[in-house]
């Protein structure tokens, strides 16, 4: 995946791409090690790849403390923070063109 991201942020330098992870979501947790990943290693696995990614100036991502899977769609979407910064207002600032910074889950 971040071969793919790295990819379109370069090829579109002028988009900004971001997402949002929980650090030890189950369900990606799980089909990473369907694909013969240790379950154990899936969180600094992903630690690693979105500390690269957001050395791209095109690319924001928010990673939140916690299993679940998606924020979206669940009431957490109001109460979920990390860094201090509660996603709800994450979002809001991004889909309104301003510049977010990368929320991280401590630890």
């Amino acid at each position: 995946m971040v071969e793919y991201l790295r990819a379109l942020a370069k090829r579109y330098p002028t988009r900004r791409f971001a997402r949002f992870n929980y650090a030890s979501d189950d369900v990606q947790e799980r089909f990473y090690e369907a694909v013969g990943g240790d379950p154990a290693g899936f969180e600094p696995r992903l630690r690693r790849a979105e500390a690269e990614l957001r050395r791209l100036p095109n690319y924001r991502s928010y990673l939140a403390c916690g299993g679940d899977h998606c924020v979206l769609p669940r009431d957490t979407f109001f109460t979920v923070r990390a860094g201090g910064v509660p996603v709800r207002d994450w979002v809001q600032r991004l889909a309104a063109g301003r510049n977010v910074g990368c929320p991280i889950c401590a630890r």
